[in-house]
């Protein structure tokens, strides 16, 4: 039986929509804004993250405040398959998030940060070496942003009980979990601002 008496939910679908709509339309309203003033690419990149983090940070201290449940409804379409034996990496199901298949403790947080790290450094890497051939990886490119944003969001939602009805903490949590998913980007971001002086 659950905890709460009412838990909304959101299944992989909408998140998904939701995710490339904000990313799309951030990222054209930044650059139809930044026509006039000749803005360069590295600072519109830093509007566009500064935009996506306040976004991200809004939704998850409304998540926690509310103990938004995650369903995944798209992992069967998407048939990615990480590896052959349950012992090597976590396995992922759908359900509430409250299974152990996500990680416990800091440590389940550390691997989620570190996976998305991962990922969005072999997409820059994809993206800029391969341009041509992206298309022929863009389902298995596709399955494993899905299978990140899902899982991360599940595990941080695992902090409903703490946070529910709580606007404090919800926004506590929300803040540190933006920190550690986007933050590091703002240092990639000044790295190659650094470099190209």
């Amino acid at each position: 039986m659950s905890r709460y008496r009412f838990r909304p939910r959101l299944t992989g679908r909408i998140i998904l929509i939701a995710f490339i709509s904000a990313v799309i339309i951030t990222l054209v309203l930044v650059f139809l804004a930044g026509l006039e003033s000749h803005r360069s690419i590295i600072n519109n990149a830093l509007i566009s993250l500064s935009i996506l983090s306040g976004l991200t940070f809004v939704f998850l201290s409304l998540g926690l405040y509310y103990a938004v449940r995650v369903e995944d409804d798209l992992s069967d379409k998407f048939k990615l398959i990480w590896v052959n034996t349950s012992d090597m990496l976590p396995t992922y199901s759908a359900g509430d998030g409250s299974s152990s298949d996500i990680g416990d403790g800091c440590s389940g947080e550390i691997e989620g940060v570190l996976a998305w790290i991962g990922m969005a450094i072999l997409l820059i890497i994809v993206a800029f070496f391969l341009g041509t051939v992206l298309w022929a990886g863009f389902v298995i490119i596709f399955s494993a942003i899905y299978w990140i944003l899902i899982r991360a969001l599940r595990m941080i939602f695992r902090k409903s009980h703490l946070t529910h009805f709580n606007l404090l903490k919800s926004l506590g949590y929300a803040l540190m979990y933006t920190t550690l998913y986007i933050g590091w980007v703002y240092g990639v971001i000044y790295t190659a601002m650094e470099l190209k002086k």
